[in-house]
């Protein structure tokens, strides 16, 4: 793995790129490039919910912060939104991308990208109040080894609108309340999806989890 690049810096975010970083800086990965990408700030009304100590761009803010920490690391950042102009840019063959966006408008447009290149990984989480899931889309020189996102999932493959930077995230977080737990979950199952690929022990596609029911479940899907 050579260049990783993490989408959306929010709740699950939050609790990604701690133990990612701890992970690739002390494994056999220290070389890879982390890219984080998002345009949205951090204000100090976001304190309630993510950890930062500098005012202003989410990526640059966090790239800066976590480079302190982790000096080992090459750890660059894109202040911008994923979209139609820029997502030819910022998803790049050979890719392990790390998708923790809220809107299926903006997972609808990286798949797409990510189907269109020889070689690629995609990892996506999201969840909603107490259950979410993990989906992973892989390419290895132009053949597919695991389903599209949009295979199994009507809403990606529909989701209609513009993305997200339309809609203020404090108006999103109020529309769609979040549990600490849940982003906790979620992170945690994409590190571990990320660990499976990298030792080439992947057997699913997706990963089911209700927190509520204290479930969770793999799934293995054909193409």
């Amino acid at each position: 793995m050579q260049t990783l690049k993490v989408i959306g810096l929010g709740g699950i975010a939050e609790y990604l790129l701690p133990p990612l970083l701890r992970y690739l800086t002390y494994s056999d990965y220290s070389d890879t490039v982390v890219t984080l990408v998002d345009g949205d700030s951090f204000e100090p009304k976001n304190l309630s919910r993510q950890s930062f100590r500098h005012i202003g761009n989410k990526a640059e803010v966090r790239a800066t912060e976590l480079r302190e920490v982790f000096p080992q690391l090459t750890i660059k950042y894109i202040g911008e939104y994923v979209g139609d102009a820029n997502v030819n840019m910022v998803i790049n063959e050979g890719d392990v991308v790390l998708l923790c966006v809220d809107n299926h408008s903006t997972r609808r447009l990286v798949g797409a990208r990510c189907e269109a290149l020889d070689n690629i990984c995609l990892i996506t989480g999201g969840n909603e109040y107490t259950d979410g899931n993990v989906i992973v889309f892989v390419k290895k020189d132009g053949n597919a080894l695991k389903p599209t996102i949009t295979r199994y999932h009507p809403e990606i493959a529909e989701a209609e609108g513009d993305h997200p930077h339309d809609i203020g995230c404090d108006i999103q977080v109020v529309s769609s309340p979040q549990l600490v737990p849940m982003n906790n979950l979620i992170s945690g199952l994409m590190l571990s999806t990320l660990y499976v690929y990298l030792v080439d022990c992947l057997n699913y596609c997706e990963i089911q989890i209700d927190m509520k029911r204290g479930s969770a479940r793999a799934l293995r899907l054909p193409l």
